[in-house]
């Protein structure tokens, strides 16, 4: 009797436990948002079903200096950003510009952006873009922050070295080969500092006043060049006012010209700290606010969505291109090739020839080879400088 009792309940068991299976939902299969297989817009649309408000919010701040969020739940990777236009800048300390005291993190030091425009040459630009694109994945690195396309009008701004010179088509045929050479590493490109963006005194909050005429002819060809023919992914928005708005939070700048006219795909970026009003920037057309550590900045975003000055549809399309980003990242994670560092020393001295200028010669060129002295002047010869 007790044996036929335990094979009746054994067999309630059973008959219980396959209801239960049949009723419970079968496991997910693999996530559309993971398979590579898919349409990138189908993803980043699955991905962002699956996000909450805060998720959402996250991603639209960085997560250290030079660092995006990560999403642990769903398996959304930090991406990782680095300095520069002249070649990839040492490592620092996650929340601050202070070097990490590495001593693996050696990078070539190219020739800088007005050297390399004195080329006159996209086919050289190409070369250099591609290999700071070697050298960056080598680093661990996703997007570069460059090229930098202002147009020198301040003899004395602290950046004309970076800069590729005073006229705009030079500016745009050497930032397209140089895009085109660092991207085809799958290096992200953010071509900067959008716009007028042309002195460094007072950049955080002077006002260039410039008629509709001078900026389209002189000051954005640049960047027109650099979305239009190199297909840059990223461009970052500048710390100054145009015609008293910010260009971080200018509609007409970012949302009109860039994104309407141009047709940029891709994610738009402050400079670091050129936020001054996160909703007032998301509805221009900035998604990213780096290094995002402001809390009023954090703090700014669902606050707006809860009270209804932020409809949801802008929040997702920010959120959209920041994972449209993150996503073409993850398509380029690969095996990282290895570059011989002398190659790209002989490379760069090569750069530093072809930019060489000689405006007239009386014949004192080719030096002889006999020459018995040969003075070099300049101060940055007895005290060099990279970086």
């Amino acid at each position: 009797m007790k044996t036929l009792l335990l094979g009746s309940l054994l067999a309630a068991f059973i008959s219980a436990s396959t209801l239960i299976a049949q009723m419970a939902p079968a496991p997910e299969a693999k996530p559309l948002y993971l398979d590579a297989s898919q349409p990138v817009d189908a993803r980043v649309d699955d991905l962002l079903k699956r996000l909450t408000p805060e998720e959402k919010d996250s991603l639209l701040h960085g997560s250290g200096t030079f660092a995006t969020a990560a999403i642990p739940r769903l398996g959304v990777p930090e991406r990782w950003m680095s300095d520069g236009p002249n070649g990839v800048r040492e490592e620092i300390q996650r929340d601050t510009f202070n070097s990490a005291g590495h001593s693996d993190d050696f990078s070539t030091a190219f020739p800088s952006g007005i050297g390399l425009a004195a080329t006159w040459s996209p086919e050289v630009a190409y070369a250099q873009g591609q290999a700071i694109g070697e050298e960056a994945r080598a680093r661990g690195k996703d997007i570069m922050l460059g090229p930098a396309v202002n147009i020198q009008r301040v003899p004395l701004n602290g950046r004309t070295f970076e800069y590729y010179g005073e006229d705009p088509w030079l500016a745009g045929r050497i930032a397209v080969g140089f895009i085109q050479g660092e991207q085809s590493r799958d290096i992200a490109s953010s071509v900067k500092h959008f716009a007028a963006n042309n002195q460094e005194i007072r950049r955080n909050n002077i006002n260039v006043n410039v008629d509709e005429r001078t900026l389209r002819e002189i000051y954005l060809p640049a960047f027109e060049a650099a979305v239009k023919e190199g297909n840059c992914l990223t461009v970052m928005a500048a710390y100054n006012k145009i015609n008293g708005v910010y260009c971080a939070e200018d509609d007409f700048l970012l949302n009109q010209i860039l994104k309407q006219e141009w047709g940029f795909k891709g994610l738009v970026m402050t400079d670091w700290g050129a936020t001054h009003d996160r909703v007032a920037s998301l509805h221009a057309g900035c998604e990213l606010d780096m290094p995002g550590d402001a809390p009023h900045n954090r703090e700014a975003i669902l606050a707006a969505v809860r009270e209804g000055r932020l409809p949801m549809e802008t929040l997702d399309e920010a959120v959209r291109r920041v994972l449209a980003l993150v996503d073409w990242c993850r398509t380029a994670e690969k095996p990282t090739e290895p570059h011989d560092p002398a190659v790209h020393a002989a490379l760069a001295g090569q750069l530093a020839i072809e930019g060489a200028v000689l405006l007239a010669n009386d014949g004192t060129l080719p030096l002889s080879a006999d020459a018995s002295e040969l003075v070099v002047v300049g101060e940055l010869f007895e005290r060099m400088r990279f970086q």
